[in-house]
Formats: C-alpha cells, structure tokens, sequence
C-alpha cells in the first residue's frame, strides 16, 4: 500500500520566508532565521516531503532564490518540490540543477499548457506537481492565479479534469480562504475532488493542528497534507503532528531516528 504523506510547505518572498492568510503574506524571517529556529537534519524525520514555494508576485527565480533551494537541499534526504513564477522549461532545468526534485506549477497551466506539456513530455509526470488555488461562494469554486490575484473564471472540477488531461503527476490543492486560519481543511470541497481525481492528491491550507490532518486523511483519495504554518510547527509541532498520525495508524512511513 502506497504511504501517505506530511508535507511542509516554506512560503519564500524577496529574501524572506512568510507566514500567510488568506494568501495575504507576512515575512518572518531570512534563510539564517530559518536554519537558527528549524534544524533540518531533524526536521526531516518528520516529515515525508518539502515544498518550496516562490511567493513573490513580481521576482521569480532569482539567483538569490535558487540559492536558497540549494542551501536547503544540502543534506537533505526527503524528495523536495519547489516551484513560483515557472514559465519556461529552462526555468524547469534551473530549479532541477540546484537540486529540487519536482518542480509546482500553477499560473502555467492557465497561461501556457502547450509549455507544461513541453515540460512533462522531457521529465515526465512524477516531475511535475499542478497546483491549484481556489475560493468557494455559493455559485461553486473558482480557480485563481498568480497568487490568488486573477479569478481566472474556470469552475474547480472543470480545472482539474484540464489540468490532470495535461499529464500532471499530482495535484496540489489549496483552499484560500482557509489559507492560514488554523481552522482546519475545506473538508467539502476535499470529498468532492477526490472522487474526480486519478493522480495523488495533497491538500493545503487550514491545519491547524493534528486532528486536522487526520480529518483529511479519512477521505479516500487524499495522499498527502500539507502545512505552511510557521508558528504552529515550530518547537516540536511538526514531531508531534507525525506522532499522532501513527497513534492514529494513519499509514505513513516509519523513520527510524
């Protein structure tokens, strides 16, 4: 049986790394502030994979941010995925060759599908991770992109059916406005997804604490969780989060430390 996945998601902006609302960013601190509060060799025990996000609507893949996934691959052995502001496969290869694993695609898929499927026709689909933002109203969901700034007018269920016809290898689900409330997952809207869904599934925004990622977990379909709360998993959180899960026999690796 396939393992289920914690995944922890770090929000990068213009040198800094953020805590976020709603998709609203708040910077906390550079990458010397993260290595000082997270140490990684550890922090990787606890968690199945990292995903690296490039969050600045205006600068992509700058040196500075390349650097940084360079720095955070260094001795780290879970699979790591970052993506923000990917628009060429040449800006697939620079993230490959700093070290990232898979690479996250959102506005792309929207703005250039012949580009991602230029993309997943040389890596792959395990290479390639669409990731989808949306808002809920009491017309349906609707898909938003480049940081959740463009209501791009396509209903959820009809953008993952076009984005998973790409050739994607998982979807990467966000619900913004449970984006940072610590109020728990879009539960309605992960049982809806999941039904239409043949590629893993990872859900985001609204942990807050354990019992949120296990009320995931209960759904049938979703592979993986993710968090993206600084301040939550910070002291132990992320440690406690997997201890539970496996309390839980939520079916997750079991590292040995």
């Amino acid at each position: 049986m396939v393992k289920k996945r914690l995944i922890f998601t770090l929000l990068y902006r213009n040198g800094k790394f953020n805590l976020s609302r709603n998709f609203s960013l708040q910077a906390v601190g550079d990458f010397e502030w993260l290595i000082k509060n997270y140490d990684f060799e550890n922090v990787m025990f606890y968690i199945d994979e990292l995903i690296v996000l490039n969050v600045d609507r205006d600068s992509k893949l700058t040196d500075h941010y390349l650097d940084s996934v360079k720095e955070i691959v260094k001795g780290c052995f879970i699979p790591i995925a970052c993506g923000g502001g990917i628009k060429t496969i040449d800006d697939a290869y620079s993230l490959l060759n700093v070290g990232a694993d898979k690479i996250v695609i959102n506005t792309l898929m929207t703005e250039n599908p012949t580009e991602v499927e230029k993309i997943i026709h040389v890596f792959g689909s395990q290479f390639v991770v669409g990731s989808i933002d949306y808002t809920t109203s009491t017309n349906g969901s609707i898909l938003y992109s480049q940081c959740a700034r463009i209501n791009t007018g396509i209903e959820l269920e009809q953008g993952v059916k076009k984005y998973q016809d790409m050739g994607i290898g998982e979807l990467f689900l966000s619900s913004i406005q449970k984006d940072g409330t610590g109020q728990g997952f879009d539960i309605p809207v992960i049982n809806q997804i999941s039904k239409l869904v043949q590629v893993p599934l990872i859900v985001s925004g609204g942990a807050g604490k354990p019992e949120h990622f296990e009320q995931a977990f209960s759904i049938k379909g979703v592979d993986a969780v993710s968090t993206a709360n600084l301040f939550n998993f910070m002291s132990g959180g992320l440690k406690d989060a997997r201890s539970y899960l496996m309390d839980k026999e939520i079916n997750l690796a079991k590292w040995k430390i």
